[in-house]
C-alpha cells in the first residue's frame, strides 16, 4: 500500500499536480530506508555539486564534451561522451581532486554527444525503471540510485545482494533498457 501511494504521488508529481511541499513530505519519507548516514548523504550532495560545477567550470568539457556525474555514498559515476582522450582524463583528474570521492566509475566514452531526443530518452527510461522498482513488492528502491545513458542503465546503492538482484531483474524487463551495469555496494 505504501508504495503505490508512493507510485501515485511520484506520477501526479511529473504532471505538476501537486503542490511541491506534499513531494518532498513523500520523498522524505523513502529516503528515511536509504541506508547511507544524514552526514553521507549531505556529502554526497555536496561531493556532486561540486564535480559538477568544476567540470562545468572547464570550458573545453562545458562546450566540447557532455558528461554527467553522479555519486552515491562517496562513489562517483561519470558517464557521458568526450570528443578525445586528453579531454577523457581531463574530467577525471577534476572529479579525483574533489573532495569526498573515495572512488570514480569511469564510464566515459569518447564520442559525440548524444541528441537531445536521446537524452530526453533516457530520463524516460529511467522514469519507467523508478516507477517499476516502486511497484515491485520486496523491492526497496529508496536505496538504488539509478542513472541512464543512452540506453545503458547503471545501479548504484548500499544493498543486499537480494535487493541488487530484484533491482537488476525489474530494470532488464524495462522496455529501452540496452544493458545493466551493477555498481552496488553490498552489507
Amino acid at each position: 500500500m505504501k508504495k503505490l501511494l508512493i507510485l501515485t504521488t511520484c506520477c501526479i508529481a511529473l504532471t505538476g499536480c501537486v503542490p511541491a511541499v506534499f513531494v518532498a513530505g513523500a520523498a522524505g519519507g523513502v529516503a528515511a530506508n536509504d541506508n547511507r548516514t544524514f552526514s553521507t548523504k549531505w556529502e554526497d550532495q555536496r561531493t556532486a555539486n561540486d564535480v559538477r560545477q568544476q567540470l562545468h567550470a572547464n570550458p573545453n568539457i562545458h562546450y566540447d564534451a557532455s558528461v554527467s556525474a553522479a555519486v552515491f555514498n562517496h562513489n562517483v559515476l561519470l558517464t557521458g561522451n568526450v570528443p578525445d582522450e586528453e579531454l577523457h582524463q581531463t574530467a577525471l583528474n577534476i572529479t579525483r581532486a574533489q573532495n569526498g570521492v573515495k572512488r570514480v566509475h569511469d564510464h566515459l566514452k569518447i564520442a559525440k554527444p548524444v541528441s537531445v531526443s536521446q537524452a530526453a530518452n533516457d530520463t524516460w527510461i529511467t522514469t519507467k525503471i523508478k516507477t517499476a522498482m516502486l511497484a515491485e513488492k520486496d523491492l526497496n528502491s529508496s536505496q538504488i540510485k539509478v542513472v541512464t545513458d543512452n540506453g545503458t542503465i547503471y545501479l548504484l546503492g548500499l544493498v543486499t545482494r537480494r535487493q541488487a538482484d530484484l533491482a537488476t531483474n525489474v530494470t532488464r524487463h524495462v522496455p529501452g533498457v540496452k544493458k545493466v551495469v551493477k555498481l552496488f555496494e553490498y552489507l
